[in-house]
């Protein structure tokens, strides 16, 4: 029990909750991308893509590409999360409280997963609908896209580099720190039995 009350200040404060609510707190306000992609080749970027759930872009040849309805997803995002901050935030600081501990949330663990499928499987979908293959999640490679033009085919290749940023990490971090939060926040509210 030392550990939980040197955890939670001595049954006042749930420090993980907090810990994991400022971590996601910044990832959120810091609207940074979790996943990069960029392409081209002698200096030049073909294609940049900046993708998180709170922010996107995407550039083409330069010009920016604009897709309306991902700027009410990624406000979606936000705020929802936010809520859970702020809710988890809360639930933390007042921890002996009886009412917080449903206040506790590992939805900020949901997130950091369900990004990481979605980088996934975009190039699937890419693949599938598009006929783009070897876009990488990690690393390099080359991308290929063959179209006919009249009767030959063409083949267009384009060196890619993709990434996953610190701020995925910090978002995960935050996550899997929610899970002890959640655990803590239920010894607190139990008496110690000493």
């Amino acid at each position: 029990m030392e550990l939980v009350d040197t955890l939670s200040l001595n049954r006042r404060v749930n420090t993980l909750g907090v810990a994991g609510s400022l971590l996601l707190l910044y990832v959120v306000l810091s609207d940074k991308p979790w996943w990069i992609l960029t392409g081209g080749s002698s200096g030049e970027r073909a294609i940049l893509i900046e993708l998180s759930p709170f922010t996107f872009t995407m550039e083409v040849l330069g010009r920016p590409l604009t897709i309306p309805v991902v700027f009410y997803v990624n406000l979606a995002a936000k705020l929802s999360i936010l809520l859970a901050i702020a809710t988890t935030a809360l639930g933390s600081i007042l921890a002996s409280k009886p009412w917080s501990n449903p206040m506790i949330s590992v939805k900020g663990l949901i997130l950091p997963i369900l990004f990481i499928v979605g980088v996934f499987t975009l190039p699937q979908i890419a693949q599938l609908t598009v006929g783009l293959s070897g876009i990488p999640i990690l690393g390099e490679s080359n991308m290929r896209y063959a179209f006919k033009s009249g009767e030959a085919e063409v083949v267009v290749e384009i060196p890619l580099k993709s990434e996953i940023t610190i701020h995925y990490w910090i978002a995960l971090a935050a996550g899997i720190i929610s899970i002890p939060a959640k655990i803590l926040q239920g010894r607190i509210a139990k008496p110690s039995k000493r």
